[in-house]
């Protein structure tokens, strides 16, 4: 409900209530975003009569607050055309405040190379660093994945060099990977330094097909799952290495795992797969104690997990057919008495 006190004054010391303002003004919506980015979504924009600077102001106090609100802005700005761009945004953001863009979800919205080098070449001047690297692509591309491996997204011409340090910064930017392109670059380097030796060449290039018939770099992948284990999930490959170093991470990253069978044993782990309703489990012993993952629910004791099965929405009754599907957690669990 619309409550009419709610005023500036009000915002200040509840910006949450934003959202039941009957009537929103510039001064509480830009007092919101500064407290909580995410109360950005509160502002009735149809409503509210702002012009086109504070807007802009609006947007760039929602994304210093939190970075993942640009995302959504991504979405705004794209209907409101007396607002500048997200390209335009981000620069603004990075001007007044050059840390946020390590952690800006680039790959989230829609750039360009030429928006890319934009806000790069802010970040450069903001923290003094050495603009002569931005005439020099292939440095300029690695020292941006090294800072947000996002940006990966946005590189076409992908060096092994590039994609190593994307996924070290930022793990599931694995599968931003352009592996035909790597494949493509060696071959391309090959030719040209083996041209006059056409037999070399050839048994060279055979060597590469059969190294990328997987298109895929395992080194690449390894580091990918260093930095994120659930970054497994974009690795059609997964060899026994990178397995074993994305569980010793995170044994969670059991869910993406193809052959989950010679894992389980190895790192004390029960699986339960999709079945109909019933949801995958996880479990996962720590301590000496099995801890149990389904859905959101993260890491419960079995008393826990036996408790929601009985109690949460609707309960269980296999002779009043109620979530009968819950039979086979219960199944499940027996194999933990």
């Amino acid at each position: 409900m619309l409550r009419k006190e709610i005023d500036l004054d009000w915002i200040r010391k509840y910006p949450g209530d934003l959202k039941n303002a009957k009537k929103q003004t510039y001064g509480m919506c830009i007092e919101a975003v500064r407290r909580n980015g995410l109360y950005f979504m509160d502002i009735r924009l149809g409503e509210v009569n702002l012009s086109y600077e504070e807007l802009n102001n609006i947007c760039v106090e929602a994304v210093k607050e939190n970075c993942l609100m640009l995302s959504v802005i991504d979405k705004v700005v794209k209907f409101y055309r007396h607002c500048k761009n997200t390209s335009e945004i981000c620069i603004e953001v990075i001007k007044e405040a050059p840390e946020i863009f390590k952690e800006m979800p680039f790959d989230e919205i829609n750039l360009t190379q030429k928006e890319m080098k934009a806000i790069y070449l802010e970040y450069l001047k903001k923290t003094e660093c050495d603009l002569s690297i931005v005439e020099n692509q292939a440095i300029m591309y690695l020292e941006i994945v090294k800072l947000n491996g996002r940006f990966l997204k946005y590189i076409k011409n992908q060096t092994e060099g590039i994609c190593l340090e994307a996924v070290k910064n930022y793990g599931p930017a694995l599968k931003y990977v352009r592996w035909n392109k790597l494949s493509n670059n060696r071959n391309e380097k090959l030719y040209e330094c083996s041209s006059n030796r056409v037999k070399y060449f050839h048994a060279k290039l055979n060597k590469i097909k059969n190294k990328f018939s997987s298109k895929e770099n395992e080194g690449i992948c390894l580091e990918a799952v260093r930095q994120n284990a659930l970054a497994i999930k974009y690795v059609n490959k997964q060899t026994e290495p990178i397995c074993v170093e994305a569980l010793k991470q995170n044994k969670h990253a059991i869910m993406f795992i193809k052959d989950k069978k010679k894992c389980l044993k190895e790192f004390n782990i029960r699986y339960l797969e999709k079945q109909g309703d019933a949801r995958e489990v996880i479990a996962i012993k720590e301590n000496d104690k099995w801890l149990f993952t389904i859905a959101c629910q993260r890491n419960i004791t079995k008393e826990e997990f036996i408790y929601r099965i009985y109690n949460t929405n609707g309960g269980f009754d296999l002779k009043l057919r109620i979530n009968v599907h819950r039979q086979i957690y219960l199944d499940f669990l027996k194999q933990f008495e």
